[in-house]
């Protein structure tokens, strides 16, 4: 009891030693090591900072190197990078649109009036018309067919030893796009990534420019290597002569009194057979019209010409008479009577000529040449088989 009393008694005296000076230095030894603790955690703070930021940047470096040396797609025994294949889609794209589908309207027009396309708007978020796929599934699997095509067309080139001027030719490409993006009040790095893909810029570009210039090129010779001879014309005519000649007739008109009654059809066939039977030349069908005219017919068949119609396409003859106009073995003075059962009434036709128009010969050599020009290409793109890892693109055939 004496010992523990003797403690007390000491730390009593320690507590009362301790003076106000001991206490404000005690106060601040805490404060430095509270410093040095914060000091501590902002340091180790800092360098995870420091840590994320480099996975950040090395994250989308490393993006950027996949999406150009990464498989997007194959063709054939070559692999498409995204950002190759994003390029491809653009000019692709771009052609398709500038190409005429008649007339002065381009397929843009065509696609913007008449299906609902919008170039404004993101291609992966526009349906194409009512199905399931957007217009980039349209366009995407239009620029796996380009791919395979220019993929060909280099081919040819190499077994023909293709030269020309590729410096020129990328030179001239650059400077293009330069000038574009000078229009557009762009600089150049933002033109490429606008045109042809978010990570695309002119070097990692450079390679795809020059196949596809050159496989252009190629493109052009061939337009001088498949001439059209004038056989080749004059066979493929012979072949489709009915969608290129054009004929000449006569044609009357004699209706039911009574829609599809079997009487009145009748009556309507046998006033027919007998003006078709009174026909000897073209001068008495004329005369043959005015007098079978009914009164709502008399006015316009007072005209001698009424009866007649000329340079008619097939698609353009009356369709029960069409494939009697373009029998082969009609000649001129041949009469005969149609039955027309969805209108309720009979044709009374008299063929005058068939004739071509040698204006054709023009057309029928460029569809000539593109056959010549679409055999070549399918003969290397048949054996060309198309991986699309992790489905990339929505493919409408098996490629």
């Amino acid at each position: 009891m004496a010992k523990a009393n003797k403690v007390q008694e000491t730390a009593q005296t320690q507590e009362k030693v301790l003076t106000k000076y001991d206490k404000k230095v005690q106060r601040r030894k805490e404060e430095e090591k509270k410093q040095k603790r914060n000091k501590k955690i902002a340091k180790i703070i800092g360098c995870a900072v420091a840590v994320c930021a480099v996975i950040g940047i090395g994250a989308a470096v490393w993006n950027n190197y996949n999406k150009v040396h990464t498989e997007y797609i194959s063709v054939g025994d070559e692999k498409i990078s995204q950002i190759d294949f994003d390029f491809y889609y653009a000019m692709s794209k771009q052609d398709m649109l500038n190409q005429t589908l008649y007339g002065a309207m381009t397929y843009q027009s065509y696609f913007e009036s008449y299906m609902g396309y919008d170039s404004s708007v993101s291609d992966k978020k526009q349906k194409y018309t009512q199905s399931d796929n957007t217009w980039y599934d349209y366009f995407a699997n239009a620029t796996v067919d380009t791919i395979k095509e220019y993929k060909a067309l280099n081919q040819a080139a190499d077994e023909k030893n293709f030269t020309y001027d590729a410096d020129a030719a990328y030179q001239e490409f650059t400077d293009q796009v330069a000038k574009s993006a000078e229009e557009a009040g762009q600089k150049v790095s933002a033109y490429y990534k606008e045109q042809y893909g978010s990570h695309a810029t002119e070097a990692n570009l450079k390679n795809s420019i020059h196949t596809y210039l050159r496989a252009q090129a190629y493109k052009e010779q061939l337009d001088t290597e498949l001439n059209v001879t004038a056989d080749e014309i004059s066979e493929y005519y012979k072949e489709h002569k009915d969608s290129y000649d054009t004929v000449d007739y006569r044609v009357f008109e004699i209706a039911s009194e009574n829609g599809n009654d079997e009487k009145a059809m009748a009556a309507a066939k046998e006033k027919a057979d007998k003006m078709a039977g009174s026909v000897t030349d073209e001068s008495t069908f004329i005369a043959l019209c005015k007098e079978n005219a009914t009164t709502d017919q008399k006015d316009t068949y007072n005209e001698d010409a009424a009866s007649l119609k000329t340079k008619v396409a097939k698609s353009s003859v009356e369709q029960p008479l069409a494939d009697w106009m373009f029998d082969e073995s009609r000649t001129a003075g041949n009469v005969t009577v149609v039955e027309d059962t969805e209108n309720s009434k009979y044709y009374v036709a008299y063929f005058v000529q068939r004739s071509y128009d040698n204006s054709n010969d023009e057309t029928i050599a460029q569809i000539v040449e593109s056959n010549k020009y679409n055999e070549l290409i399918e003969g290397y793109t048949s054996s060309m088989k198309v991986k699309n890892k992790n489905n990339r693109i929505k493919m409408y055939t098996e490629q």
